[in-house]
């Protein structure tokens, strides 16, 4: 069919006589073998030498959290939102936070949508609807001048990058990568914003006869402009107000009530928490859902031995929501190495971790006061 199409396109369909396919590839494999090469290596390297840096350096071909991220998603359970059931969402097209990636046009119908819609149902019905319209819209818009729309496609790459974008998400969904986040998607966004770029482009080229066009166009930009500065300066000023807080204010409360009720150089067990790892001072935290931990700590999580090699590493304490620890993907591992204290922050615990033998031994003591 390629080569056909070819002929076609260059006139010389009606010269040439099919070839039978064994006969093309033994007269052309070799070429097609340093054309692929080529075009390809540069990706395939590039991966190749990133996977056996990975496999040497963390002792696994691929990032971990990716892999926790897809054994969390074969829970029955939930957890930490479970893979998506979301159709929009799978196929990247998605308007509800996480799954938002077409940013502006996604989230703009969305919210559309969502205004007239009485039902959760009725919500995904008319959004495909819209999406569907807006799709046949800008199709018909394209047509209405070619040789600009070919051009603006060919040269803005919009046939790989949409069709990736959307692999990319099918990726992460077909995996049934449980934990997605919004800053995932942003090819989408870059597709998004130069298909609205071409749409702008190809009405503009529609306008050749209107007087003084550029003047209306710059008057546009201005406008719109404006608008975005005053909404973009207004949040500002709300998130990050002069003098609101005084210069000694600690940028996290949970790093201050660490640093008053461990010791320096204590070990500090979180199921989350990556970001006190950035203020606290004069103590580590280690992650323990194992996303930014190591390979050989999900292995054991995955065993069941997490609460051993926590022990093992020297584990200090664990500021966690006991109930969260019982649940998947933990299931109880580190019951045994838990002492409860009386401090609490939110729903967490800060709770004690030493040897299952030691921590028998503390629980069974009376609390000092």
């Amino acid at each position: 069919l390629t080569r056909l199409a070819y002929l076609h396109w260059h006139g010389r369909l009606e010269q040439s006589q099919p070839e039978h396919p064994l006969l093309e590839i033994r007269e052309n494999w070799k070429v097609w073998l340093r054309d692929g090469a080529a075009y390809f290596g540069v990706l395939v390297g590039t991966l190749a030498v990133y996977m056996l840096w990975s496999k040497f350096a963390f002792g696994t071909f691929s990032p971990v959290s990716g892999q926790v991220k897809r054994w969390w998603g074969s829970f029955p359970a939930r957890v930490y939102g479970g893979a998506t059931r979301d159709p929009f969402d799978f196929f990247g097209l998605g308007f509800e936070p996480d799954g938002l990636g077409w940013v502006p046009i996604a989230n703009t119908l969305g919210d559309w949508v969502r205004r007239y819609a009485n039902t959760n149902a009725e919500t995904q019905s008319q959004y495909l609807l819209m999406l569907v319209t807006l799709a046949v819209a800008i199709y018909g818009l394209l047509a209405l001048n070619t040789r600009v729309s070919k051009r603006s496609v060919t040269q803005l790459s919009l046939i790989p990058l949409i069709g990736g974008s959307i692999l990319q998400a099918l990726y992460y969904h077909a995996a049934g990568y449980s934990a997605f986040k919004e800053w995932y998607w942003v090819s989408q966004r870059i597709a998004a914003i130069l298909v609205i770029c071409l749409v702008i482009g190809v009405l503009y080229s529609l306008t050749s006869k209107i007087p003084y066009r550029e003047y209306i166009v710059w008057g546009l930009v201005l406008y719109f402009g404006s608008n975005m500065w005053q909404i973009y300066s207004t949040g500002m000023q709300n998130v990050m107000r002069y003098n609101r807080w005084s210069p000694d204010t600690p940028y996290m409360d949970i790093a201050v009530l660490l640093e008053e009720n461990t010791e320096p150089g204590s070990l500090i067990g979180f199921t989350g928490g990556g970001n006190v790892g950035y203020f606290i001072q004069d103590r580590t935290i280690v992650n323990m859902d194992g996303l930014i931990n190591s390979n050989a700590y999900f292995e054991a999580l995955q065993a069941g031995r997490a609460g051993e090699f926590l022990s093992e590493m020297g584990l200090d304490y664990v500021l966690a929501n006991p109930a969260l620890l019982n649940q998947l993907p933990y299931d109880g591992q580190y019951n045994e190495y838990l002492v409860s204290t009386d401090i609490f922050y939110g729903g967490k615990q800060l709770l004690q971790f030493h040897p299952p033998d030691e921590a028998s031994a503390s629980a069974s003591q009376p609390a000092d006061n």
